[in-house]
């Protein structure tokens, strides 16, 4: 690929994707009731999931993931990353999501320490 190409590709979304790799569980509504799934999470950005599974997925319709977040609320409390999405592009590889909500959430029995009401930000990223 020359690197006028290779510009152009990564150029060409919107929205880049950040690679992160993790587990992630997921569940979705099946004719014989609810079903549950695990698989790796590629990458995500603002707009889609991208995650791999043993075999094809099998869903038509919104899919529930969770996902442990690599880095803890200030340093100490588990977050997880709730999204839910409809799939785009099934394939034996790739499965790719287009996220309708997602939602960070503390998980286990901690509390966060207090913040200021005003002013101030979390980072979850790192």
């Amino acid at each position: 690929m020359s690197e006028q190409n290779a510009v152009t590709f990564r150029e060409r979304r919107a929205h880049p994707r950040m690679p992160l790799s993790r587990s992630v569980l997921f569940s979705w509504q099946s004719p014989e009731g609810i079903s549950w799934g695990t698989g790796n999470m590629v990458n995500l950005n603002e707009q889609t999931i991208c995650f791999q599974t043993q075999s094809p997925l099998r869903c038509k319709g919104a899919i529930d993931f969770r996902v442990q977040w690599p880095n803890k609320l200030q340093g100490k409390h588990p977050v997880e990353l709730f999204i839910r999405g409809v799939p785009m592009r099934v394939d034996s590889m790739y499965n790719v999501a287009r996220i309708l909500t997602f939602e960070l959430q503390i998980t286990g029995n901690g509390k966060a320490d207090n913040f200021p009401s005003r002013g101030s930000f979390c980072n979850v990223i790192g």
